[in-house]
């Protein structure tokens, strides 16, 4: 089966991160780009990201987590950070990397993970087709397509092999978010990485 997209760098803030359940002391993974999942009382919430911050919501849209987006005007995401991280990105030209200090190589993963940041801030949900279908993995890793991406692949369903205790909760998460109005993540996924693809091609980057 095709692996599905995942969540890159930054879009997985709320992996190890202590479940926000006062009487729970498990960790959270985050499955995807919109999924959270707490290994121990397996507890669903949904991550979303505004121009300034990084929520995790539970069905009803109650934000029961935050944390801040780092960028350069505290937050807020304008042409001059891409231009910024894309010049951070120009200046390793010419550098092997398979050679470079360890810090090297982290700041030139650190600037593709703030360019894909950047990109998915600049984006409006509206403007994508609606999730329409939920796709599940196995009973504790579910997806949201629209139609056009959910059948294709339909029958490529359950391959995974992660159960949970309450296989029905986590159900009822994922239809309690399909109603909320979400975007298809397969199509968010392809507007940011093209959009992503094309910034790199205009500065010879790709």
């Amino acid at each position: 089966m095709q692996s599905e997209q995942p969540a890159t760098g930054t879009e997985l803030c709320w992996d190890h991160e202590d479940c926000p359940r006062d009487d729970c002391d498990g960790g959270l993974q985050q499955q995807d780009r919109f999924n959270v999942l707490c290994l121990a009382c397996e507890g669903v919430w949904t991550y979303v990201k505004t121009s300034t911050a990084h929520l995790l919501q539970t069905a009803d849209c109650e934000t029961v987590a935050t944390k801040p987006i780092a960028m350069s005007d505290g937050g807020r995401v304008s042409e001059a950070d891409i231009e910024s991280i894309l010049d951070e990105l120009k200046s390793f030209e010419g550098i092997d990397l398979t050679k470079a200090e360890p810090g090297t190589v982290e700041r030139f993963f650190d600037a593709q993970d703030w360019l894909m940041e950047a990109i998915d801030a600049e984006l409006d949900d509206d403007d994508l087709p609606q999730a329409t279908h939920i796709w599940w993995n196995d009973q504790a890793e579910f997806h949201l397509y629209c139609a056009d991406h959910y059948f294709p692949i339909a029958n490529e369903q359950w391959t995974g092999f992660t159960e949970v205790d309450d296989p029905q909760a986590v159900t009822q998460a994922a239809r309690d978010r399909l109603d909320s109005g979400v975007p298809c993540e397969k199509c968010h996924s392809e507007v940011l990485y093209g959009r992503r693809d094309e910034l790199l091609e205009e500065r010879d980057l790709a």
